[in-house]
């Protein structure tokens, strides 16, 4: 009898529920990238409070994968918002999480939101996407000069996207380690 391969064991994941959306997205929403973008308002729809109570048991969450992201790092803390970057399954995205969103879930969770939650898999909702110039994102993000995916957007003074997050919840808090490093999507728009 011939050897099945089945599709889900020819690509490993580190997280069954982190799914690549973030490309095809970004693509969607913006076809081309210019000075000029307008925000996309719920680029990522927002959750219902009983979603983000129980986001194990909501189709809402379930069924939609760009919900799932994990943060791979968090570069500053500036007047209560948090600037740092998440990924899907196959990219990463700068993101800033407002003021609601980090007093929210410190409250919900009670911890800060910077704390213990790198390379876990959380849920977001009600994001929007906005297109800052790399002279805001530098001063926000403190994202290094040699860096080849931001280094050709400073030189043509592209705006770039960023995720705008107002909901933020606990998904699965075991932090495991990316099987494999995720390029941020600037370099591929």
């Amino acid at each position: 009898m011939p050897r099945v391969r089945l599709p889900s064991s020819s690509e490993q994941r580190d997280a069954i529920l982190l799914q690549s959306w973030l490309y095809s997205r970004l693509r969607m929403a913006s076809p081309k990238i210019s000075d000029t973008m307008m925000p996309t308002y719920s680029f990522i729809p927002s959750l219902s409070v009983e979603d983000m109570r129980n986001p194990q048991l909501s189709s809402a969450v379930l069924c939609t994968p760009c919900h799932f992201v994990k943060i791979t790092k968090f570069y500053r803390v500036h007047n209560y918002r948090v600037f740092a970057s998440v990924r899907d399954n196959t990219h990463q995205i700068l993101v800033v999480f407002t003021p609601k969103c980090v007093s929210n879930f410190e409250r919900r969770y009670h911890s800060r939101i910077t704390s213990h939650v790198v390379n876990s898999l959380i849920i977001v909702g009600d994001c929007s996407l906005h297109y800052w110039p790399p002279s805001k994102i530098q001063d926000n993000f403190d994202i290094g000069h040699n860096n080849c995916a931001f280094s050709e957007a400073r030189e043509a003074n592209k705006s770039l996207p960023i995720l705008i997050i107002n909901q933020m919840g606990r998904f699965e808090m075991d932090q495991v380690e990316p099987l494999a490093l995720c390029p941020f999507v600037y370099g591929k728009l």
